[in-house]
């Protein structure tokens, strides 16, 4: 793996100055959920291949320092912006200044272009999702909702930043070690609260969200009732140790 990533293009640079004329011409914290879902789209972005690209490759950190680039450029502001942004930097501050409008949809061009639908909401709370949708009543919705829930993209890329590894909380899968760089940084979500208790409108927020792979994923869900995470590592760990138990048992007594 490189140890610096490639300078950034026009596309990916119009992402960051729509990100900063949204955010008021601020330059935003790391942890700021629109600054993690630039992030998230700038790492989705077919324009580097993915031996070019450092560890920490276009992360949250990476976007607010563009951003500082790119304020150094803005004469409308009184504080002074980093003084490391380049010539592409000047260029493209200069071709779309005081144009919010023109950079949006030139920022909505770019997520078009590459399959990319939608920009990432500004919230006032950066460690909530949006309103849950209402409530279904038969099972089958239910469980279409509770999916919808936890695809949600702001609380799914807070939980995602705050988690130490993206492995199984149920059974310690992880996709990245399983298949390599086609799976390194994959994992789904399941919403810890019932969906039962969402009736009430409370809003999800990232500690509501179990990091889970696919089959765990499907065993939440099946049978008569949904059961928890914790009921589920129960039941992956007895039949770990059923495994082992039998193994042992066949090594000690090996059949004549």
């Amino acid at each position: 793996m490189p140890p610096k990533s490639p300078p950034w293009t026009r596309d990916e640079t119009i992402l960051a100055l729509d990100l900063y004329y949204r955010m008021g011409r601020r330059v935003p914290n790391p942890g700021d959920l629109p600054v993690i879902q630039v992030s998230r789209y700038l790492n989705q972005l077919p324009i580097h291949d993915l031996s070019v690209r450092a560890s920490n490759f276009r992360n949250p950190s990476g976007v607010v320092l563009k951003i500082a680039n790119l304020r150094a450029f803005d004469k409308s502001t009184s504080s002074v912006g980093m003084s490391g942004g380049s010539r592409l930097d000047r260029e493209i501050y200069e071709e779309f200044e005081d144009r919010p409008d023109r950079v949006a949809k030139a920022a909505q061009e770019v997520l078009r272009r590459y399959g990319l639908v939608g920009r990432p909401a500004i919230t006032d709370e950066p460690h909530r999702a949006a309103e849950p949708l209402s409530p279904y009543r038969t099972r089958f919705d239910r469980y279409a909702l509770h999916l919808s829930l936890e695809q949600d993209m702001n609380v799914n890329a807070a939980r995602r930043y705050q988690a130490r590894s993206l492995t199984c909380e149920a059974c310690g899968f992880d996709f990245g070690h399983m298949y390599g760089a086609r799976g390194e940084g994959y994992i789904q979500y399941h919403h810890r609260t019932p969906l039962t208790d969402l009736d009430t409108g409370r809003r999800p927020s990232p500690d509501d969200l179990h990091l889970i792979c696919a089959n765990c994923h499907a065993m939440l869900h099946a049978g008569d009732r949904p059961i928890t995470v914790e009921e589920l590592r129960t039941i992956v760990r007895e039949r770990q140790r059923s495994t082992i138990r039998d193994l042992a048992s066949r090594l000690n007594d090996p059949e004549p």
